[in-house]
């Protein structure tokens, strides 16, 4: 799983996208990335942990920026979310519950 968290974040600016890069920096709710590398660094005494950490606290965030967006709009009440996510490294190539299942 290349590139590595800090890398992603720190590799590319808010306003690189797939398509392009955009002429201003994106609106949004969300800390910055600083920001996040910074809890991350306080909060987990090793870099694998950090880059777990913020990894979770980016999309925790990005989570809550949707939520606030759609609130503001007036659409929360009118729109399912779901939130899918990979399984982890740790259980990657097992055949027990960690590595084949759905979480729910």
């Amino acid at each position: 799983h290349d590139p590595k968290t800090y890398t992603a974040l720190f590799g590319n600016t808010v306003r690189d996208t797939p398509e392009k890069v955009l002429d201003a920096d994106p609106v949004t709710t969300m800390r910055t990335r600083q920001e996040l590398w910074d809890a991350a660094v306080a909060a987990a005494p090793t870099t694998d942990l950090q880059e777990t950490f913020v990894s979770h606290m980016y999309v925790d965030d990005a989570l809550g920026a949707v939520v606030q967006y759609l609130e503001g709009a007036g659409l929360l009440d009118s729109t399912m979310l779901l939130l899918c996510f990979d399984h982890g490294i740790a259980a990657k190539g097992h055949v027990y519950e960690g590595g084949n299942r759905i979480m729910q």
